[in-house]
């Protein structure tokens, strides 16, 4: 493979990434007019990628939690800086981590776009049932468009495509299942789709009754797990953001409210996505793309508008919740007196709300993003100092994916009055071990600093403890193990892996966290 070739692989991802997570960092309101030679064999995607005020920039550090969920309106980017090394090895390396981010970009975004009418208060009597349904036949439809349509374009077009993805896909690492349908005599992208979706929907496929054929069994296996694991995550997101008022309060408030800017055609939008998302799914991939392809860049300015307000109103209902709720504490042991506090999430939130409406109305962009940006400015004046000179973090978090296998499903501090089974108290000792303390004390090569001996001696007293309570449970040896369980969890280092800091919200910097649950 030439050096030019290289380039050429490697330059046009990462040169677009690069700029686009500047461009979203820096100027929420601006367009990205990069654009890569597969635009036109991916209508739509770019002016998609183009609709959006922020993203969530999440680490690529093995032991940091993935922060994202549709709703946010924030597309999933990790946060890489992609080299312009020359060398060749530099050069390879980076074509094939730009091009794994732009196919987990492109995936997430799409999950965004399939909850557009929800957006533009499109949906109504959302149930839990087609809820859960909906989001599983979304989550197939994502799979489907990162596997067989962007990765298989990236496939065929990349001059290095024969090296990059050409054997394997985001829904199967280790071959591409393109290879099992190509196998069964299918090849059309649309009947593809609806494997995908009886798939993620349990149900019985051409898969299952060619699964003697090579690739075909080992992909009917991994559907078959996403659909067990999606259920639980998909019912406890609802639960979650039933409780923070989105379907009602927010809905309400700033999204059904007519005239707001979409990607989508009206004939898309009026259709029932969550009665039948079968007919949807199908719409958005043949007219769907086709209509975002040729919307102007005034009118995806103004869909960028409507994002950047309803991304801050979510962010700001998930604080009250967590406020109202008491899934907060203070690092400096402050009593926390949020009354006055809420006060200012509420008349932000007024503000933000009056913005939306004058957006529905057509007024003029200039005029809403002023006043937008001077409510971030009173945010950084009155709310975030609060955060900051309180010190204060999230107590729990809700463990949607992969989920907890407890009662509640949530992970965090535990009070003294908390009632917690024996079967809950090893699950959370399990995780709290096995996913946050092994990885760091596994790059300690020695206890060097105070920090590192302290959280190994925590550590320790949290085996002796749990042991104690595996031998014989009591009372008295459950409050040991809760007391040990707590020391473990407020170390600075495990505590920045499961908590947030509301002081990282910061919208006039266009800083976001996914605050009320862990979503891997």
């Amino acid at each position: 493979m030439s050096s030019s070739s290289r380039k050429g692989a490697s330059g046009a991802f990462s040169d677009f990434l690069n700029r686009f997570q500047k461009r979203v960092a820096t100027k929420p309101f601006g367009g990205n007019e990069f654009r890569i030679k597969l635009e036109r064999d991916l209508p739509g995607l770019f002016n998609l990628l183009n609709s959006f005020s922020s993203v969530a920039m999440n680490s690529n550090r093995p032991e940091s939690f993935q922060e994202w969920n549709p709703f946010s309106q924030r597309t999933y980017l990790t946060e890489t800086q992609f080299s312009k090394d020359p060398s060749a090895f530099i050069q390879f390396d980076t074509a094939i981590r730009a091009i794994d981010h732009f196919i987990e970009v492109s995936h997430e975004a799409n999950h965004v776009l399939l909850w557009e009418p929800l957006f533009v208060g499109k949906c109504k009597n959302i149930s839990r049932r087609r809820f859960v349904d909906a989001s599983l036949f979304f989550e197939a439809y994502c799979f489907w468009y990162a596997d067989i349509i962007v990765t298989r374009n990236l496939r065929t077009k990349l001059p290095d495509g024969e090296f990059v993805r050409i054997r394997s896909a985001p829904s199967q690492p280790n071959f591409h299942p393109y290879r099992a349908f190509k196998a069964m005599g299918i090849e059309q992208p649309e009947k593809i789709l609806d494997i995908y979706f009886k798939c993620f929907m349990g149900g019985e496929t051409e898969l299952y009754h060619s699964r003697d054929k090579p690739y075909v069994a080992d992909l009917l296996r991994r559907f078959i797990a996403f659909y067990d694991e999606s259920l639980k995550p998909s019912r406890l997101l609802f639960k979650q953001l039933t409780a923070m008022n989105f379907f009602n309060d927010f809905y309400r408030r700033f999204c059904s409210i007519p005239g707001l800017p979409s990607l989508l055609p009206e004939r898309i939008l009026n259709m029932d996505s969550l009665k039948e998302p079968w007919a949807y799914c199908h719409a958005i991939r043949g007219v769907g793309y086709r209509h975002i392809d040729n919307i102007s860049e005034s009118h995806i300015s103004k869909v960028r508008v409507r994002r950047f307000i309803q991304t801050r109103a979510y962010t700001a209902y998930s604080l009250i919740y967590a406020l109202e709720s008491g899934s907060v504490f203070s690092r400096n042991r402050k009593k926390i007196n949020s009354e006055e506090i809420l006060g200012e999430i509420k008349h932000y939130i007024n503000t933000l709300e009056t913005m939306i409406q004058a957006l529905g109305k057509g007024s003029p962009l200039e005029h809403i993003q002023r006043i937008c940006r001077r409510a971030d400015q009173m945010y950084s004046q009155k709310i975030r100092p609060f955060f900051i000179s309180n010190d204060i973090w999230m107590s729990r978090r809700l463990f949607i994916f992969p989920p907890l296998k407890t009662k509640t499903s949530y992970f965090g501090i535990l009070n003294d009055k908390e009632k917690i089974s024996k079967p809950d108290l090893l699950k959370l000792n399990q995780t709290l071990l096995i996913q946050f303390c092994n990885p760091k004390l596994s790059m300690m090569a020695s206890f060097k600093t105070k920090s590192d001996t302290r959280m190994a001696r925590d550590t320790g007293d949290l085996l002796a403890a749990s042991s104690r309570v595996g031998e014989r449970w009591t009372p008295l040896r459950a409050k040991e193990w809760k007391s040990a369980y707590n020391e473990v969890l407020l170390d600075s280092e495990i505590l920045q892996q499961w908590s947030v800091p509301l002081a990282a919200i910061d919208p006039e910097h266009n800083t976001f966290r996914e605050i009320l649950f862990i979503y891997q």
